[in-house]
């Protein structure tokens, strides 16, 4: 019975873990903050990757999904931090969350040292209520090559702002669609403009 317990354990282990990105491996891992694990007030989701912020940050009176969703406001303005360890040049990372309040949300991606990289998507204020995506692209620069790229959220206003269900997605490169079907598009070009344009290349 107690072999079976710690059996048990362990497979439930592996399987809370499979969503973690090593180098070099791909995929998508998605985190509606219902599997929280706390160790001294500091609350993570199922991924040790993936650090969701402060207890007092967790909410459930206002939630898109399921029962919980954090709160940041000036007090905690940072949350849902995950960590995509030893990055590649050109790699895709595409990360995404669901938002409301009458607050400010940027989404950001950046190296430990913001000089060395950082990119983010901010959100729109509006006066409604409902649900909103923001979503951000980062195709990883040769500055970033083989770091550790952070992926978190930010409230900057004095307003709070309701944040659930975290998803990203990591690919060797970004996929471009195929347009099999489409005609060819032909260029005309006045000769002076060709001349002018091959100048400015060379």
């Amino acid at each position: 019975m107690v072999r079976l317990g710690l059996l048990l354990v362990i497979l439930f282990f592996f399987a809370s873990c499979s969503n973690i990105f090593k180098s070099g491996e791909y995929g998508i891992y998605n985190d509606n903050l219902e599997n929280l694990r706390g160790i001294d007030s500091k609350i993570n989701g199922r991924s040790p990757n993936f650090k969701i912020g402060d207890l007092p940050q967790v909410h459930r009176d206002t939630v898109k999904s399921g029962k919980n969703a954090i709160r940041l406001n000036p007090q905690y303005p940072y949350g849902m931090n995950y960590t995509v360890p030893n990055v590649r040049t050109d790699e895709f990372v595409q990360a995404s969350v669901w938002y409301t309040g009458p607050g400010q949300l940027v989404l950001v991606a950046s190296h430990d040292d913001a000089k060395y990289f950082y990119r983010k998507s901010t959100s729109i204020e509006t006066e409604t209520d409902e649900w909103k995506e923001l979503k951000l692209e980062v195709s990883v620069p040769p500055t970033m090559n083989k770091e550790d790229l952070k992926i978190y959220v930010w409230n900057p206003s004095r307003n709070p702002v309701y944040v659930d269900d975290f998803s990203i997605s990591y690919e060797k490169y970004k996929t471009y669609p195929e347009y099999k079907n489409v005609k060819a598009i032909h260029l005309l070009i006045d000769t002076l403009d060709m001349m002018r344009l091959e100048r400015k290349r060379n």
